[in-house]
């Protein structure tokens, strides 16, 4: 919800903030794939 509102409060002219929640998204993208190949090492 929180999320939904900042992206509905950005400004045209503010691509800092859209660059950031671009770069976690991305990170957590990571982290999600690392757990997943960590699991199937294990398997």
């Amino acid at each position: 919800m929180f999320q939904v509102v900042n992206i509905f409060n950005l400004k045209p002219n503010d691509t800092k903030n859209q660059r950031t929640s671009e770069n976690l998204r991305e990170k957590t993208c990571s982290l999600r794939n690392q757990r997943i190949s960590e699991k199937r090492r294990v398997h």
